[in-house]
């Protein structure tokens, strides 16, 4: 059937392209590591953590609000679209980056410092006319993967040279602005290819819907990235710093492999946000295959890192990590569940109830960090393993009585 074969063409595409780029990356700042020392290589961490937080605020939910009205859009509405969600990203890059100006001044850090993150602050206006989320939307993940693999290529060819050439911290934040720009460059002159006219909305009431859609998203992925550190943050607060290694050891697989299912799913985003629109049917045959096929994965990948868990921590660490091993077999279930949650998440915002999505995610972020509270005193990474997994059970439930009324 064609509808599942772009969904496995899409997942290729996007595997291949996200794989080979982040592996161009990492060996990029591996070698940074080596060439600059710690010290610089610390200053180097810090601008692209900041970077990565001031980009959530720019994007502000609009890539997957955008990829679904592209993926319903007729041709003829794709020009408004593309134009509005640009006039949105013109206003919250210029909020954002001054909002960074702020942050820059007030911080206690050297000049260099300061400099370095100035120069890669100026790569958040590079999301302006990033249409990623526009070739997301046609499903042309081709185009999207090759371009991203050229922008990581060319960030690490100059990485090399310039490292070799001039061991300058500040150059190589002119390398990564370069990348980020010519990404966005490329994917602009694709899309002048298909005919699309870009007349930028600056007015509220012309974005109202899409800041609305992207307010849900934004907050639902923020809540996330909060429910993903709490634990840590509070394991660090009340144990020694080997306690949060072991916590963070048992953790960083489970972390990695929900990123494939992170990658499928947003193979399959597209495809469901079309067929909600124009063939329901096959809406809840595509959810429910999806569904079938993570529970026939992972419920027995659970069972197995259950069974093996000491050899793979072993394998992985070493003996110094056994501690690890208990929250590692309980974070091997929450696997499972999280991944069906994602699921049921990426099927709600594809429907445009974003709302409700954000309830759910709210109500799931409050009970993990209520559970955190109560079980990591007492438990300690286990308790935080086992809040994880209670929390998206709850959620689970949430979903489905969600999907069941709905």
């Amino acid at each position: 059937m064609k509808i599942f074969k772009n969904i496995i063409e899409n997942f290729l595409y996007l595997g291949i392209g996200q794989g080979v780029s982040g592996l161009l990356y990492f060996l990029a700042t591996v070698y940074l590591a080596r060439k600059l020392g710690a010290e610089k290589f610390g200053i180097f961490s810090f601008a692209e953590s900041v970077f990565l937080f001031f980009s959530l605020l720019v994007i502000f939910g609009s890539d997957v609000v955008g990829a679904r009205e592209i993926a319903q859009a007729d041709y003829k509405d794709r020009s408004d679209i593309v134009s509005t969600l640009i006039g949105m990203r013109i206003i919250s890059s210029i909020v954002s980056f001054l909002i960074l100006i702020i942050f820059i001044i007030a911080i206690r850090n050297p000049l260099e410092t300061k400099l370095f993150l100035f120069i890669c602050g100026l790569g958040l206006f590079s999301f302006i006319f990033l249409l990623d989320w526009f070739y997301w939307g046609l499903e042309k993940f081709n185009i999207y993967a090759t371009y991203m693999i050229i922008r990581d290529l060319v960030f690490l060819l100059g990485v090399l040279i310039s490292v070799n050439f001039k061991n300058n911290i500040l150059l190589v934040g002119v390398i990564f602005l370069f990348s980020k720009f010519l990404y966005s460059l490329l994917l602009f002159i694709s899309s002048t290819k298909l005919n699309l006219i870009f007349k930028p909305r600056l007015g509220l009431l012309e974005c109202k819907k899409m800041i609305f859609s992207c307010n849900a998203i934004f907050w639902a992925t923020f809540i996330g990235w909060i429910v993903h550190y709490f634990d840590i943050i509070l394991i660090a607060m009340l144990y020694e710093k080997k306690v949060v290694g072991y916590y963070s050891a048992a953790y960083k697989p489970i972390f990695y492999i929900f990123m494939i299912v992170v990658v499928y799913l947003k193979a399959i985003f597209p495809v469901l946000s079309k067929v909600d629109k124009y063939n329901p049917h096959y809406f809840k045959k595509i959810l429910g295959l999806t569904l079938l096929s993570i529970i026939l994965v992972f419920l027995p990948l659970g069972l197995l890192f259950n069974l093996f868990s000491r050899d793979i921590i072993i394998f992985m660490y070493g003996k110094n990590y056994l501690p690890c091993i208990d929250s590692f077999k309980v974070l091997a279930f929450a696997l499972l569940v999280m991944s069906i949650n994602t699921t049921y998440s990426q099927g709600i915002i594809a429907t445009s109830r974003e709302q409700q999505n954000l309830k759910i995610n709210l109500f799931i972020g409050t009970s993990n960090i209520f559970l955190n509270i109560l079980l990591i005193p007492f438990c300690g990474i286990v308790g935080a393993a086992w809040s994880k997994l209670c929390a998206q059970i709850f959620g689970f439930l949430y979903y489905r009585k969600e999907l069941i009324l709905s």
